[in-house]
């Protein structure tokens, strides 16, 4: 095998660094950018008109629109078809959102009346047969779209007070005792703003719901996300919204810039989910959209500037799992970017500009048990340019300490060097190393000369034997390399 060849073999060992990759679709954001949640839209002419809520029982996916409860045909987590429902819609008039009651398997639901009132109603269940619905009392609130947590002990709805609200509708919780609800409780200012918060749902430990006063702009619905609690002692502990929970901003494509995102509705057991947004202009008033996968990521993000530190924009992000890209994107006018990728995987990220080398970073997405839906992880990168004469720096290409062998992080940075030198086999190059591991200046020397060998194999494999490599040991010479800061420096200049 060549030397080239075998370069290309290494390489593609280096992005093997996961065994599952998921494809990302575009999905009602800026052209360009791709998203590792893949997410489907459903055409308007699928769709039976204005959408509402939406919800998931016995595996069947429940939509209410244009003033009528249907079932949406399903074809995986592509929705190709509605039909009306003719098994909860009989229960009573104006029934626009139905759910299931986890342990005793009651049917709630909620009606509307020709006034535009909403009350909530349940279904008892027995032994498989529901019996007549009666109306649930929730104080003087009319309760809207209800939810429960996953062991049945807390409901969750959305309603308006003239008493106690913060401003519009909140959200409210109310607890099951003896098969009868407490007294709701409004789940308090750090989860209710002074506009509206809808459309609860819940998956597993996590709440998610709507909200127009939060982070996105007033008066546009978004999606976001809290962890749900444990309260109670021993066998008895249930699940519960504390006061003091964080909420957290749903990632792109659940929300976008462009319009109201809200009812979301997750089945688990398919592993996907659905949500109503009115974010384009179109025939359609609002949309359907599904997606596949967890909501539970990183939302990836770092500045990209280059050695002098300038912030650098339309620098292209892609970030590649098994060589498979699951997030595409550029850096702002700040050098900023971002990407949101699922949980509990390795992906390489490479920073890429027209002038420069590109950059590569390795980022481990593996969360401790406890963590937040979403967590942040930073990456920032310097970009090194190609300029001839001009000096690029690699800082800490070697293992830890004193050893002599390139790390996996340090041949990823030679990368760049490495395909620039295969695509210009008549280059010149001068390489310095320094190694200042200690303040004995002869330890350092012998360090550097034995580190410039592996350099030299290293590099000698991988390009053309037409490049003139001119190695230098930094560290020889009068005053030697005896400072009292640890640095490990290769300095390359393109003559």
């Amino acid at each position: 095998m060549s030397r080239r060849g075998k370069g290309n073999q290494r390489r593609g060992l280096r992005r093997a660094v996961a065994i599952f990759a998921m494809a990302a679709v575009l999905c009602g954001h800026a052209a360009g950018q791709e998203t590792a949640i893949q997410a489907t839209r459903m055409p308007c002419s699928v769709l039976p008109g204005r959408m509402g809520n939406v919800s998931i029982v016995d595996g069947q996916l429940y939509c209410y629109a244009s003033g009528l409860l249907l079932v949406a045909q399903r074809q995986g987590s592509e929705v190709v078809g509605f039909e009306a429902d003719t098994l909860y819609s009989r229960l009573g008039e104006g029934v626009d959102y139905v759910v299931k009651h986890p342990t005793s398997g009651d049917v709630y639901f909620t009606s509307v009346d020709k006034k535009g009132r909403r009350s909530l109603y349940c279904c008892r269940n027995d032994n498989g047969r529901l019996k007549k619905a009666k109306r649930v009392r929730t104080g003087r609130l009319e309760a809207t779209h209800p939810v429960f947590t996953t062991d049945g002990g807390a409901m969750v709805f959305s309603a308006q007070s003239a008493y106690e609200g913060r401003g519009g509708y909140d959200l409210w919780i109310a607890d099951r005792q003896e098969e009868k609800w407490s007294e709701p409780r409004n789940l308090g200012s750090r989860i209710n703003s002074t506009h509206d918060e809808v459309s609860p749902t819940v998956s597993g430990d996590y709440l998610f719901f709507a909200s127009a006063g939060h982070e996105s702009e007033a008066g546009r619905l978004d999606l976001y996300a809290l962890q749900l609690t444990r309260s109670g002692e021993g066998d008895s502990t249930r699940q519960t919204v504390a006061a003091e929970s964080l909420v957290q901003h749903l990632p792109m494509p659940l929300n976008s810039e462009e319009g109201d995102d809200f009812d979301l509705a997750v089945d688990s057991d398919q592993g996907c989910g659905y949500w109503v947004s009115r974010r384009l202009q179109s025939e359609c008033d609002s949309q359907l959209y599904s997606f596949r996968g967890g909501i539970d990521g990183v939302r990836l993000w770092g500045i990209v500037s280059d050695v002098e530190e300038r912030k650098m924009a339309d620098v292209e992000v892609v970030v590649m799992q098994n060589g498979t890209t699951v997030c595409r994107t550029t850096t702002n006018g700040e050098g900023r970017y971002e990407c949101y990728l699922p949980s509990g995987q390795y992906y390489e990220v490479q920073f890429r500009k027209e002038g420069y080398f590109v950059e590569f970073e390795v980022v481990n997405t593996l969360k401790k048990p406890g963590s937040p839906l979403i967590t942040e992880e930073r990456r920032d990168a310097a970009m090194n340019g190609l300029a001839h004469q001009q000096p690029i720096y690699y800082d800490d290409l070697f293992g830890p300490g004193a050893d002599l062998e390139l790390s996996d992080f340090g041949r990823e940075r030679l990368a760049s060097l490495v395909s620039y030198l295969t695509d210009n086999p008549r280059s010149r190059v001068r390489l310095t190393l320094v190694s200042d591991l200690t303040e004995d200046a002869g330890f350092n020397l012998m360090l550097t000369s034995g580190r410039l060998q592996t350099l030299e194999g290293y590099l000698y494999e991988r390009i053309p034997t037409s490049v003139a490599l001119d190695f230098a040991n930094g560290c020889a010479g009068s005053t030697g390399c005896n400072t009292a800061t640890e640095r490990v420096r290769l300095t390359v200049v393109i003559e």
